[in-house]
């Protein structure tokens, strides 16, 4: 009977095959013969099948499919009506029998292999300094290359605001103060040029830093030397942290504090510590990583609530309560001394304006002239004719924020009946803003590769602020900008999943549903940071790959959570 059960599924899989393999037409003999090895990988492995394991490992088979499923629909048809038809959900359920078995072998490779594998190497410190030393010079050629920096909008107009006395909290105060201080470093020796490639040398030793600890952690509390080895090489073939490491940008500091917040959170958790110099460092890194995005705010808060259900430690529920009150502790602080505006509600709004832009654009008939009175009021006319379905700043940019202060529950009403007439039109403004972060192999839209060199609109960095390119090394410039206007890593197949905006979500997945099988709920906690991060880009107002690259640094971490879940740590 088992041997039937495998062969149907087997033939099943193997046909819908041609779908997920991008081929219009695929030679029966070649069906056939994967026919033939999924009967045999199916045979092997329906044997080590129990009842818990099948429970957990369907629920990921089945989430990864239907996000894989759906995103690759709708990265073919730019919207998610029509997908009911009978041949999605066949597909869906193919791949969701593949990605099962899949599953099964990897959690059985993970419970019965010996996890346990030493280098010598590997357990001596002052090795880590040699390997600080290589990813150094693995990132080096990039800096040369793009030397001095990237000066992108957002650094742009950062710098414009410090110097023309108009800062406002839209960035974070002290990203913008960092970035000030550096290029007025440069102006000291009349070259600001100076400024710039320091700021960028910060950034490329702060992100091998981060390299460097995080291999340390991971070797340190797996043993595993060849999980080490592969972490070592992500780092290195990641095509994401030579472009993004040169980005004036708040991104990149974020993103390494956000890696070693997720790394402390893991020590913390296995170590239990007694005295208070973990927790002090602990604190540190968090404040830090909340200081150069207010989204560190919202990820802490969220983690703390797994605290509170899954670890119930006072010290550390103690050090997440006061992480975000001392960081608005200090931007409030930042804002009085210098005088900065308050950030723009608009920024949290993206995800329901451009739903409701969406609405009044494909579906004007589902606006009643009352609805429309009450739009007007928050968004203007003029703007809701600007719509993009890729990013929402030329509508929110004219949202009004008083009148919303006033007045939330109109808004809030007007959307969820607007809603109600255009379910279609809402969820595909969504996915709109954030199916790559969800599908592994989306092709990242206009909207989703990095910005161009020193693209500040109508006026030029190297016009108002004397900053310009000095490349070291051209032909590679060439290549990188490449990179950083068409994407074109992703045409590389390591450098395509390294750089994958969703990879992070799907280990994410994988470790989450592991946790609950292994019943070791306390490394949820940790977990739940990269949850609260997924969350908070999903909500954003464009897709990007800066946005996720927290995300995409923490996954070598996120693998061995599922190596650590085996040690019985319940």
């Amino acid at each position: 009977m088992m041997k039937i059960i495998c062969l149907i599924l087997a033939l099943f899989t193997a046909f819908k095959a041609p779908y997920y393999l991008n081929m219009t037409s695929i030679n029966n003999v070649f069906i056939i013969l994967i026919a033939v090895c999924l009967y045999y990988f199916y045979k092997r492995q329906i044997v080590r099948i129990s009842k818990r394991k099948g429970i957990f490992a369907f629920v990921f088979s089945f989430l990864f499919s239907l996000a894989y499923t759906i995103g690759k629909y709708f990265e073919q048809y730019k919207t998610i009506d029509g997908f009911n038809f009978l041949g999605n959900y066949l597909n869906l359920l193919a791949l969701t029998i593949f990605i099962f078995f899949i599953t099964i072998l990897i959690y059985t490779k993970l419970e019965t292999s010996n996890l346990i594998n030493r280098s010598k190497a590997l357990e001596k410190k002052k090795n880590y300094l040699f390997l600080f030393g290589i990813f150094l010079l693995v990132l080096l050629p990039s800096y040369l290359a793009l030397f001095p920096g990237i000066v992108t909008v957002d650094g742009f107009d950062q710098l414009y605001m410090a110097y023309n006395n108009t800062l406002t909290a839209h960035h974070p105060l002290i990203h913008t103060l960092l970035l000030n201080l550096f290029y007025s470093f440069g102006n000291l020796f009349n070259n600001p040029n100076l400024g710039i490639a320091l700021l960028s040398f910060l950034q490329m030793s702060l992100l091998a830093l981060a390299f460097t600890y995080t291999i340390y952690i991971i070797y340190k509390y797996t043993k595993n030397k060849y999980l080490t080895i592969i972490s070592i090489a992500f780092f290195i073939i990641c095509p994401i942290n030579s472009i993004l490491m040169m980005y004036m940008t708040k991104d990149i500091i974020f993103s390494v504090f956000f890696l070693l917040f997720f790394d402390y959170t893991l020590i913390i958790l296995l170590e239990r510590p007694i005295t208070k110099r973990p927790y002090i460092i602990y604190l540190i890194l968090g404040i830090l990583m909340c200081l150069f995005r207010n989204q560190g705010i919202y990820i802490v808060v969220f983690s703390l609530l797994f605290t509170i259900i899954f670890y119930r430690s006072k010290k550390l529920i103690l050090v997440l309560i006061l992480i975000p009150l001392m960081t608005m502790g200090i931007n409030k602080s930042l804002i009085l001394i210098t005088n900065a505006k308050s950030v723009k509600t608009a920024e949290m709004l993206s995800v329901p304006i451009q739903q409701l832009a969406r609405a009044y654009n494909l579906n004007p008939d589902s606006f009643t002239n009352e609805d429309k009175k009450i739009l007007y009021k928050y968004i203007e006319k003029e703007s809701l004719n600007d719509y993009i379905p890729e990013i929402s700043d030329p509508v929110k940019a004219k949202f009004n924020n008083d009148y919303f202060k006033k007045d939330k529950i109109s808004f809030i009403k007007l959307w969820l009946s607007i809603g109600l007439r255009n379910k279609t039109n809402y969820l595909d403004s969504f996915l709109y803003g954030n199916y790559t972060y969800f599908y592994l192999d989306a092709k990242l839209p206009h909207w989703g590769t990095l910005l161009p060199y020193n693209d500040t609109g109508t006026i030029r960095a190297e016009e108002l602020f004397d900053i310009t390119s000095s490349s070291y090394l051209s032909d590679l410039k060439e290549e990188k900008e490449l990179d950083i206007l068409n994407a074109t890593y992703q045409d590389d197949f390591l450098q395509g999943i390294t750089g994958s905006p969703a990879l992070g979500f799907i280990m994410l997945l994988f470790s989450v549903i592991y946790g609950f099988y292994k019943r070791n709920y306390r490394l949820l906690v940790p977990l739940s940071l990269i949850l609260g991060m997924w969350g908070t880009i999903i909500l954003g107002p464009v897709i990007s790959i800066r946005y996720a690259y927290p995300l995409i640094l923490c996954v070598p971490t996120l693998i061995s959570v599922s190596f650590l879940l085996n040690k019985g740590d319940k």
